[in-house]
């Protein structure tokens, strides 16, 4: 009788709630989702890496889902990207697109946003290519002379491309001698010493780094 029809209901009621509830929980995020705040961004990213693999797959083909996390990932990627800001991170905005990339890895928005980003960053080590040459020449090479300098330029592109051609370019060496002979020449031991340490850094088997070095200890 009734016993029987409320034994029924709470059967079907525990069936149906685990769906109703993963139902509802996909609702919230994809509506989080289309929202496109920044400011919730890595509490979703959260929520969508804790999903199966299934799971995310279905969010992800909801168009007002996919819309508006390319949307907050792109804002950031920008804002780590811009000239204008002093704090200039590309290993972030490449970091930020990797990301993105392990949610929706066929997404052509998401190559799109990665062809932008390898052309920002061509552009970004032309930049910093010419600002070496320059301070080369100056003999602009560590903060002790002057920011900014080959250090700031090659710590710059490391972030970029840590295989670029210029972290290990032949004239340096050559020119932390240079500077560090003028430095002795100058009477000036201590910038003499700073410039040995960070020409060593580069080539530790260089003779002549290594005779300037003794010379500075000595002065």
């Amino acid at each position: 009788g009734i016993g029987a029809a409320v034994i029924a209901v709470l059967v079907i009621a525990g069936t149906l709630t685990p769906g109703y509830l993963a139902k509802g929980r996909e609702r919230g995020l994809i509506d989080a989702l289309a929202k496109g705040d920044g400011a919730e961004l890595d509490a979703v990213v959260l929520r969508l890496q804790e999903l199966t693999p299934e799971q995310r797959a279905a969010i992800m083909l909801n168009d007002r889902a996919r819309t508006g996390l390319i949307k907050v990932f792109e804002n950031r990627i920008n804002a780590a990207t811009d000239p204008s800001n002093p704090q200039v991170d590309y290993a972030r905005a490449r970091a930020l697109l990797m990301q993105l990339q392990s949610f929706l890895p066929d997404s052509l928005a998401v190559k799109d946003l990665d062809d932008r980003l390898v052309a920002r960053e061509n552009d970004e080590i032309k930049r910093l290519s010419d600002l070496f040459d320059d301070y080369l020449k100056r003999g602009l090479l560590i903060d002790a002379q002057g920011t900014p300098n080959i250090g700031t330029v090659l710590a710059a592109l490391r972030g970029i491309d840590s295989e670029n051609r210029l972290l290990r370019d032949p004239r340096l060496p050559g020119a932390f001698v240079l500077s560090a002979a003028q430095a002795l020449n100058a009477k000036d031991a201590a910038l003499a010493q700073a410039l040995v340490t960070a020409g060593l850094s580069f080539d530790p088997q260089d003779a002549m780094l290594a005779d300037l070095r003794d010379q500075a200890l000595r002065a």
